[in-house]
């Protein structure tokens, strides 16, 4: 039986995870570019919100370093992002005082610390380059990923580097998990070998 490659493997190279409908239709969040991940977007408006702070703080007459003070304060007390509990959101003082010209400087909106982010690598290879490739990865001459995404970069004509981001993650980890589960084989007939000599 054939097996859809195509939608079995349709993933990005990288998760991003689900976009709530409530988060996209946030005023301005249309203007994010589509392949930045939740987090990322949670935290370009987490900025947003604080560098709005300094400058109220500034035009109440505080001096730009006290109104960083309180502000970071503020921001380090946030906790964990939402659309990502694995990432605590961290920010230094340097880092705020860089990001607070950025922002000026990129119109003073949220989508100016956005602009900072790259697009990841969107998948694009063809059903029948996957089933190549998995061809390549699954045979019994090839120890590693590395080596089947070097045999396969060359036949395409592009690096290495650039077919390993277009490979989904599920995929990648399947080809992975079968070469240890065949480094396991090796290593029990080579014990076996040795008891029966």
């Amino acid at each position: 039986m054939k097996t859809n490659v195509s939608k079995t493997y349709s993933s990005d190279a990288d998760t991003h995870g689900s976009e709530p409908q409530s988060l996209r239709s946030h005023p301005g969040g249309k203007q994010f570019p589509p392949g930045i991940s939740l987090w990322q977007i949670e935290r370009a408006r987490r900025l947003h919100k604080v560098c709005i702070g300094i400058e109220k703080s500034i035009r109440k007459g505080h001096t730009l370093r006290r109104a960083m003070r309180w502000s970071l304060r503020t921001a380090r007390n946030q906790g964990f992002y939402r659309a990502d509990a694995s990432r605590r959101i961290r920010v230094s003082r340097g880092t705020l005082l860089r990001l607070y010209y950025q922002w000026k400087r990129n119109g003073r909106c949220q989508q100016a610390f956005a602009l900072r982010y790259r697009t990841p690598h969107k998948f694009d290879l063809s059903p029948s380059q996957l089933r190549e490739f998995i061809n390549v990865a699954s045979s019994p001459t090839v120890g590693n990923i590395g080596t089947a995404i070097d045999r396969c970069a060359r036949a395409w004509q592009i690096s290495s580097r650039t077919l390993l981001r277009r490979l989904p993650v599920a995929l990648r980890n399947d080809i992975r998990q079968l070469h240890r589960m065949r480094a396991k084989v090796r290593s029990l007939e080579k014990q076996l070998g040795n008891f029966i000599a």
